[in-house]
């Protein structure tokens, strides 16, 4: 069988770097750069697949020339300065506004269009087939082109775009620190946590009965739609056997529902300094008639 799928793990430092650049870049299409017309686009994709053919070639022929060369290191040297020649020219040419804005785009678009621009270029490439597994789920594997990462890494500092540079590859470390330790993402965290015994992020109480706990979490005992089932199950828990009050947080996170009522004789005398501060009577101002 020719071109067989081939399968790597999740776990290998390769995969991680693609999946945590493309964390870190987003995946721009060419639709955000704002060309003004389907030329351009056209145009812009044909340099830009010769760029990179043009960067891997240099590479490959300063490898072969180095091999038992004792300049090698100044070769490299000059390698990299001629990478940093070629990307300039490139981006002089596709970062120019007559090309990339349309008429009547403000300044925040264009300086949006203008980072996306960045990202799309250092966004890694799905490699062909070649799949990611993970836990038996199968992923597009993705490889960063470093020597073009790198270019466009020394291109941000030497034109002011330093706080983008920072952005992206603060966020390309972090991300691969993170999966490389096996942690989940702040966003998907709380999917896969429970919080019914953390003391510190729960929106309920715990009490003896978990099950109690659970079905009010819900509103299976209260509210518009309860479940007959769950409270009859539920029925000695919910017996008026003394003063109890159960929290529930709402959207706002402090809502305070009180379900079991006392007497007016728990509180009676309580009552009787808010009544009147200045006359501590004991008449029983809350009788009717």
């Amino acid at each position: 069988m020719e071109n067989p799928i081939k399968y790597e793990s999740m776990e290998t430092s390769d995969v991680l770097d693609g999946y945590a650049m493309m964390r870190a870049t987003g995946d721009v299409q060419l639709s955000h750069l704002g060309f003004q017309n389907q030329m351009h686009e056209r145009s812009f994709i044909q340099e830009f697949t010769n760029l990179k053919r043009n960067l891997g070639a240099l590479v490959s022929d300063t490898f072969k020339f180095n091999k038992k060369n004792p300049n090698a290191s100044e070769n490299w040297q000059l390698e990299r300065g001629m990478e940093d020649a070629i990307v300039k020219v490139f981006m002089d040419r596709w970062t120019s506004p007559e090309r990339r804005m349309s008429e009547g785009d403000s300044g925040d678009k264009a300086a949006d269009q203008y980072f996306d621009l960045i990202r799309y270029m250092m966004k890694p490439d799905p490699i062909f087939n070649t799949r990611v597994t993970a836990n038996g789920v199968r992923l597009p594997k993705f490889k960063i082109n470093k020597r073009l990462v790198n270019a466009m890494g020394r291109w941000m500092l030497n034109n002011g775009a330093t706080e983008e540079f920072n952005n992206i590859f603060a966020t390309y470390g972090a991300e691969y620190r993170r999966t490389h330790d096996g942690v989940l993402p702040t966003e998907t965290v709380d999917l896969f946590k429970s919080k019914l015994y953390d003391a510190t992020d729960r929106t309920i109480n715990v009490g003896e009965d978990p099950y109690y706990d659970i079905s009010f979490e819900k509103g299976e005992l209260y509210g518009p739609n309860p479940v007959p089932a769950m409270k009859h199950h539920l029925r000695h828990t919910l017996a008026r056997i003394g003063n109890r009050t159960k929290s529930r947080a709402d959207e706002n996170g402090n809502l305070q529902i009180i379900h079991k009522y006392g007497t007016y004789r728990k509180i009676q005398n309580e009552l009787e300094f808010y009544e009147n501060p200045r006359n501590l009577n004991k008449d029983n101002l809350t009788d009717c008639g």
